[in-house]
């Protein structure tokens, strides 16, 4: 594979990989169940909580070796909801996810270092319908659009 090839897989495959594992199968530290328990804190939530059912609620975060976060995660009845963010090792935002009860539902948004879209893929109850891809300079640089069975259906570049 040539290295412009081996440059992209990286930066559309680690960000999700990472992410997906961190939420999925990551061991994190919780708290315990009462209220009279003292949860960690994390953006003046309590993190990391299970219900009395041992289910999932709330804000999970997943934090590095250097105490910055790696995912941000947001659960109900132990099923992924609403934004989830994986972070780069600086803490600096890669990828932002849209869940509606545990399935993609939204965008999924992908970050360069500096901050700026580069992909941002479009699902609706977990298909794929549509990709952008931008430019450097923050412009669209290409659409895929995909049918009911996340088919590719259409490729548009803005070339």
């Amino acid at each position: 594979m040539n290295n412009f090839i081996m440059k992209k897989l990286a930066l559309y495959i680690i960000p999700a990989v990472c992410f997906l594992y961190s939420c999925k199968s990551h061991t994190v530290k919780q708290t315990g169940s009462s209220s009279a328990v003292k949860a960690p804190v994390y953006n003046k939530d309590s993190i990391n909580r299970k219900d009395s059912s041992g289910r999932r609620q709330g804000i999970w975060v997943v934090y590095s070796k250097n105490g910055l976060p790696l995912t941000e995660s947001h659960y109900k009845d132990n099923c992924l909801e609403g934004t989830c963010k994986a972070f780069d090792e600086n803490g600096n935002v890669n990828a932002e996810i849209q869940y509606n009860r545990d399935t993609l539902d939204g965008e999924y948004r992908y970050f360069s270092v500096d901050g700026k879209p580069y992909l941002t893929k479009f699902y609706m109850m977990g298909i794929l319908k549509a990709v952008k891809r931008y430019t450097t300079d923050g412009k669209v640089e290409s659409i895929q659009v995909y049918d009911k069975d996340g088919n590719l259906i259409g490729n548009e570049s803005a070339h």
